[in-house]
This record gives C-alpha cells, structure tokens and sequence, in this order.
C-alpha cells in the first residue's frame, strides 16, 4: 500500500531539468535576479543623480510635474535642501516599492499571477527608459513602483506552484535557488552600476580634458604666430560630444570650473 502511494507521488512530480527542478524556476529565479539586479544598481545611484545633476537650475526646471510634487513634500516635512529633498524622494520610492507588493497579490489573484509578473515587467522597463530623462523622472520613479509591486507580489508565489502538494522537499529546495538569485541580483546590481557610473565618468572627464588642452595649445600656438584662431564646426562639434558625454556621465564637475579657452 505504502509503496503504491509512493509510486503515485512520484509520478506526480513534474518533469525536471533545471538542476534537478521544474524548467519554469530557470525563469522565475532570472526573473527575479534581475527584478533585484534593476533595484539595487538604481537604487545605489539614484541620490546621486539627483544631487550632482537632476535637482540642480537647468535641470530640475524641466521635471514635469516637480514643482506641484516638491510643493507637496516641502508642506509636510517643511523647507528642503537640495541633499534633503534628494534623501526624501529616495526614502518615499524605497517606501512604496516594499508597501505595493501587498496591492499587486490582490491584483494578480483577479487578472492572474503570470499577468501581473509580465505587467510588472513591461512597467519597470518602461521606468528605466523614462528615467533616462529630465522631464520624466517622476513618470519613472512611479513606473518602476508599479512594476515592482505587480512583480513581487506574485513571482514568488508562482515558485510553490511549481511543485504538487506533496513535494515539500523539492518546493523547499527551489525557495533556496530562487533566493540565492534574488541575493545575487541585489549583490551585483550596485557594484556593477557603481563600478560602470565611475569608469564612465572617468573615461568621459578624460576625453573631455584632452579635447581642452588640445585645442588650448592650438589657440596658443596661433596666436605665438599672430595667425587668427579658427574653429572648424568639426572641432566644435568634437568639443560638444564630449562636453555632452560628461554631463550623461554625472560626474559632477560644476560649469564654473571648466576654463574658458584663451583667445
């Protein structure tokens, strides 16, 4: 008897190819690694961006919305500097990113886990692209919010149904795997972003500073020999790309210290 409800309880356990587990928690434990991945390395830059950059004149001016919004949160904690309304935008986006998990399981109960998961992930990546501009950081900070709550809501739930009822030690391994990428993600995510953030800013000051002498020591040279300096547009244009890959770059070099070339 006991040897035939073990035979029905293994024939019962789904096909396995994923280190010994169901195909789908390859997906769900990438899934995942990434959704962390996307959080944490924005996460870890995300003050930032807005103190050496976003928030600063010329910027924050072209952030929809922004004015309405900063007049909201400066009624409720008063007048903000610069750093702390960077720190207070940072602490309500980490807020709502752990609250709306709890809205997005009621949601994925009625449309559907597997929904709400891709949901979650269309809007997340839909925040990262917005975030790349000025005018839509707000738009991007409540996509990424969305997403992450319709994601985390229901991705983990779907790792259980992976399993038939009766295979707790094969439920019981995958929550391992699928944790450890979850770590993983969140591990990687801000030394890769961190590490690409300064090698970028340093590969763009660089180019920047080159283009400078070159064309300092051009303007020098001219005018040793009495001849008028020329520009041709190629140079300018030269000059502006670098001067435009510093600025994407964020790193931080404010306008007033950039010497004006002599002429």
């Amino acid at each position: 008897m006991s040897s035939s409800a073990s035979a029905i309880a293994i024939d019962e356990r789904p096909e396995r190819s994923f280190l010994g587990h169901p195909p789908g928690l390859a997906y769900l434990a990438f899934t995942e690694a990434w959704e962390r991945f996307s959080y944490y390395g924005m996460r870890a830059l995300l003050v930032l961006y807005m103190v050496n950059q976003l928030l600063l004149p010329g910027h924050v001016e072209n952030v929809a919305g922004f004015a309405a919004f900063r007049g909201l949160i400066e009624g409720t904690f008063g007048q903000l500097s610069t750093q702390a309304l960077a720190s207070q935008i940072f602490g309500l986006y980490s807020g709502f990113v752990y609250f709306t998990p709890v809205i997005g399981g009621w949601l994925g109960d009625r449309i559907g886990q597997r929904s709400a998961v891709v949901l979650g992930g269309l809007s997340m990546s839909g925040g990262h692209l917005a975030m790349a501009f000025d005018h839509s950081f707000l738009l991007a900070l409540l996509l990424l919010i969305i997403g992450s709550g319709l994601l985390k809501g229901n991705i983990s739930a779907q790792v259980g149904g992976l399993y038939p009822a009766a295979d707790e030690e094969g439920r019981s391994r995958g929550f391992a795997i699928f944790s450890t990428a979850i770590n993983f993600g969140a591990v990687v995510g801000p030394l890769v972003c961190g590490f690409l953030y300064a090698v970028l800013a340093e590969i763009a000051l660089t180019c920047l500073q080159q283009r400078l002498d070159l064309i300092r020591a051009a303007a020098l040279g001219d005018r040793n020999q009495g001849h008028a300096i020329r520009f041709t547009t190629r140079d300018l244009a030269s000059l502006g790309n670098a001067a435009a890959d510093f600025s994407q770059s964020g790193g931080g070099i404010e306008r007033q210290n950039l010497k004006a070339v002599p002429t």
